[in-house]
């Protein structure tokens, strides 16, 4: 299957990212018709791993564990994870059909307390959880009224609390956090003006650093040196013809451009010596340009190798999503479309003793090959979060573990 991951709508995925309108001007009709998948709840038992099993296309698979509902979402889409070594592991992500009037809702799951939904803002009528640090520090975004605004959900902390915009700017985001816990990464804008931001807590609140221009979408992630991932576009997001630009962009304000053309970048290691993402390659018309994962790597004079392919599904339409280091080894995770049926997939990257990285799927909830599944995070125990369709178009949190 070949098609403009610009444009794409992640067949019958509910877009995760894209409930985001562009300079974050969310309304509630926008997050409404982006959220809304018919269908009755899965009937897996919260929590139960749906075991082990060869997929239909003859690949070995991995069975996840099922993470199920909040009380007040009845689906749910896990975008982020931590490691779990300090505070226990937590999951974070967005609910659909969530009883606010928004129907999307930010989530936070933890073996302790199962799916919880985390609430909103004051004024806001919709919210996500971004991304969670190793303390089980929470980011992630609320809307509504036309306005977004930022939050950060501290430990200990009863409420969610709103991170300033750049002064003079009306909206912001937060999209990721470094797993330290030091830095947030995400966006402040105006109807007229896009920019990445830091903000870093100092003498016990957060403030923001502009970081420049940036697209629509906010920087994906931060790395423990406040290393930030930035990604520009030469023209309309959703336009073929446009070219991306992937920069690593330090405190300091230096901006490194990744090598290579038209490149997207979409995470960075803790330490901040690799980064995956995809590159777009162009194809026949009515195609445009289809991605194909890669991942860089940082050389000690402060330049960049890459990028460098992995394998993709079937040869095609394939992005890198996330990477962590485990054993001295890379794992990154992602998904990929399958040439025979176009449905999503979730795919795993495993470096071997070698260097070559063999590819793994990841299977649905039920492990039928017709259900779509996307896999968005993974930590350094080899545990892999994302979303999977269950009984008919419902979807849930999914936990896999790598091998």
């Amino acid at each position: 299957m070949c098609t403009s991951s610009s444009s794409r709508s992640l067949r019958g995925e509910a877009v995760p990212r894209a409930t985001r309108i562009r300079r974050i001007s969310i309304t509630i009709s926008s997050l409404t018709s982006i959220a809304l998948l018919a269908g009755a709840l899965a009937v897996e038992a919260k929590g139960k791993p749906a075991g082990t099993g060869g997929a239909r296309t003859g690949t070995s698979q991995i069975r996840p564990v099922n993470l199920g509902p909040a009380p007040e979402c009845p689906r749910t889409h896990g975008y982020r994870l931590n490691d779990g070594d300090t505070a226990g592991l937590y999951i974070v992500g967005q609910g659909l059909g969530c009883a606010n009037p928004g129907k999307v809702g930010a989530v936070r799951w933890s073996a302790g307390l199962g799916m919880q939904y985390l609430g909103l803002l004051p004024g806001s009528t919709g919210s996500s959880a971004e991304g969670v640090s190793e303390d089980g520090t929470v980011v992630g975004w609320t809307g509504g009224g036309n306005i977004g605004q930022a939050f950060v959900f501290e430990p200990g902390f009863l409420a969610l609390l709103r991170l300033e915009p750049l002064a003079g700017m009306v909206h912001a985001t937060a999209d990721s956090i470094s797993d330290n816990g030091l830095y947030i990464a995400g966006s402040s804008s105006t109807n007229s003006a896009f920019h990445a931001v830091v903000w870093q807590k100092i003498a016990g609140t957060w403030q923001p650093q502009d970081l420049g221009p940036a697209t629509w979408d906010g920087p994906p992630a931060i790395a423990n040196d406040g290393s930030t991932l930035v990604n520009t576009t030469s023209g309309p997001w959703n336009d073929s013809s446009s070219v991306f630009t992937a920069w690593v962009v330090g405190l300091n304000g230096s901006a490194v451009a990744l090598p290579g053309s038209d490149v997207y970048a979409q995470d960075i290691s803790s330490d901040g010596d690799v980064v995956v993402g995809y590159r777009r390659k162009v194809c026949a018309d009515p195609c445009g340009k289809f991605p194909v994962p890669v991942y860089w790597t940082s050389m000690a004079n402060g330049t960049w190798t890459g990028p460098v392919d992995l394998p993709a599904l079937d040869g095609v339409d394939s992005e890198a999503r996330a990477v962590a280091e485990r054993n001295g080894r890379l794992l990154i995770v992602g998904h990929g479309f399958t040439k025979k049926d176009g449905i999503m997939r979730a795919v795993a990257w495993i470096e071997g003793s070698t260097g070559r990285f063999s590819l793994q799927r990841l299977a649905a909830i039920d492990g039928r090959g017709k259900s779509w599944a996307t896999a968005r995070d993974v930590n350094s125990h080899g545990q892999v979060a994302g979303a999977s369709q269950a009984t008919g178009l419902s979807a849930f949190a999914v936990l896999w573990q790598l091998p």
